[in-house]
């Protein structure tokens, strides 16, 4: 075998005892290729790189067979092991304790299914990282590992953004029909994101609609922030300009934003950013607008 092989363990290997795929992880973290993409990203600790599996934490030994035996793909099961070494070396030893096994062996069964997309995938490795660090074990719920398996990747993105912000601006634009009646043409529109919206409208609806039924946002009816120009982009969307432009005075849209729950707050540091803050905004009774 030359030095830049990696061989994984296949079905046979991992019946034995987990000192297999132990040996695995350690070979493949003494190749070249290991040193040179991750080895600038590791800090010196007494941590060798690859020991997430082998810390001796019945929790992670009891599915680390499972993993290497049913996982999606060589270079993803890589992936999630050097994402859980890079930030298991931020955590100093004293703080490191053995995660419960309700969170991780229904969390690494997970990853077998779900970590072929990056975004949940670090999700998954974020999650299993708090749980092992007493300063942010507070923060984790059982119920963690199932919400991810239920987001999609744009809903993660959204969590992400949300996460930076605190809070975001929404709008719902509708028309009027006669006397009380209306129809709403747009639930819940959001321009968040980097360098315009992450999604288009109908799939972003859905999304915030998905989110808030896992409890991890809320949209509060007839609530807006009280910031000046916070509207501003979103009211000079191209998006909202097309139902402007097609009014014929009948059109109307309501400012509403988006922010995390209690429960969201806490996903948000277990599973994004430790440090993420809960902004506290200024709010006020909302009210219909003509477009």
């Amino acid at each position: 075998m030359t030095t830049n092989e990696v061989v994984m363990p296949d079905d046979d290997s991992t019946d034995g005892s987990f000192n297999a795929t132990l040996d695995t992880l350690t070979k493949f973290s003494e190749t070249s290729i290991y040193k040179e993409i991750f080895g600038p990203l590791f800090k010196p600790s007494a941590k060798p790189a690859g020991i997430v599996f082998g810390l001796g934490f019945k929790s992670l030994e009891l599915v680390g067979r499972a993993v290497a035996k049913r996982c999606w793909g060589q270079e993803e099961y890589i992936n999630f092991i050097a994402q859980c070494d890079e930030r298991l070396m931020a955590i100093p030893d004293n703080d490191l304790i053995e995660p419960e096994p309700r969170i991780a062996i229904p969390l690494l069964e997970a990853v077998q299914i779900h970590g072929y997309d990056e975004n949940l995938r670090e999700l998954f490795v974020n999650l299993l990282i708090s749980s092992m660090n007493s300063q942010n074990f507070s923060t984790v719920h059982p119920s963690f590992v199932r919400i991810i398996k239920e987001l999609s990747t744009n809903e993660a993105l959204i969590l992400k953004e949300l996460a930076k912000l605190g809070n975001a601006p929404v709008v719902t634009i509708s028309q009027k029909m006669g006397y009380a009646g209306r129809l709403t043409l747009v639930k819940y529109y959001s321009n968040l994101g980097v360098q315009g919206r992450l999604l288009n409208v109908a799939t972003e609806t859905a999304g915030l609609e998905n989110l808030i039924r896992l409890g991890l946002i809320e949209i509060p009816a007839d609530m807006k922030i009280v910031s000046e120009g916070i509207y501003t982009d979103i009211l000079n969307d191209n998006f909202v300009d097309r139902y402007r432009v097609v009014s014929t005075g009948d059109h109307v849209i309501q400012k509403l934003f988006m922010r995390p729950t209690g429960l969201g707050i806490n996903f948000i540091r277990a599973c994004i950013d430790e440090n993420a803050e809960h902004h506290c905004g200024t709010y006020a009774q909302s009210q219909e607008e003509y477009l």
